[in-house]
Order: structure tokens, then sequence, then C-alpha cells
């Protein structure tokens, strides 16, 4: 039987885990798996930490892509986020009103940028604090 893994996020930390499960990863993991990513940035994973020297350098965006992986057993759900996880019925629901059950979940969304309580300072005007993809667009 297929065992069904779902990952909700689509940055480095899922990436690695994507490739590394679905390389086998030394964890014994067998042929039997399809893998579902929820990537809510798009189809393409990018390395976030790389965005802001991409943008200064004037580079394009697709420099800061991680590498594709080309596996039958991988979807990925481009522009689709996760609105709600059922843990009882270990399914997820997403904006494409899809519900995708789960043998196991990942939870792989990153953290958001914070700028410290730290008098003085703040973000300067027209700038902003960048998240994803979405935001390296508009800068």
């Amino acid at each position: 039987m297929t065992r069904k893994i779902v990952v909700v996020g689509w940055g480095p930390a899922a990436h690695r885990f994507v490739t590394g499960l679905l390389s086998g990863g030394g964890d014994g993991v067998d042929a039997d798996i399809a893998v579902t990513v929820y990537a809510a940035d798009g189809a393409v994973a990018h390395d976030r930490d790389a965005l802001p020297g991409v943008l200064a350098e004037g580079a394009a965006l697709a420099s800061a892509a991680l590498p594709a992986i080309d596996d039958p057993r991988l979807e990925v759900r481009a522009g689709v986020r996760v609105t709600a996880v059922d843990r009882m019925h270990r399914v997820v629901h997403a904006t494409d009103h899809r519900v995708q059950h789960y043998d196991a979940l990942v939870l792989a969304t990153g953290a958001n940028p914070v700028l410290p309580p730290i008098r003085g300072l703040r973000a300067a005007d027209g700038r902003s604090l960048m998240r994803g993809v979405h935001p390296a667009h508009s800068a």
C-alpha cells in the first residue's frame, strides 16, 4: 500500500526533506510512497536566505531556485495553501477545496521575520521584511 506523505511548505527545509525522502535518505524508506507538497509561493523551491543577496546583485530570482526534483512520486501543488489540518481524520484542507488524506504530515513553513524590540530600530520607509518569493518580486 502506498504511504501518503503531505508536506506543507516548499522552502529549503521542505526541499531537503523531500530530496532525502525520495532518495531513500538512509532511513529505510521504500519506493512505495507518494509525496504531495503544498507550495503557496509556487512550484519552484527557493533558498529564501539567498533572496536579499540576489536582489542586491540585480540577479534573476531564478538564481535563488533550488534544484528541481523530477520524480513521479512527487506532486507539487503550486500556489495552494493548506487552510486546516484535521489530525483525527488525518486530512488537510486546502485553498483549492481539495481534502488530502495523509499517513504522515510534515509542517515546513519556515519562520516569519521580525524586527527585534530594540529602541530606535524600525523598518526604513519604503522597505519591508522579506518572508518569501512574492515580496521579492515586488522589491
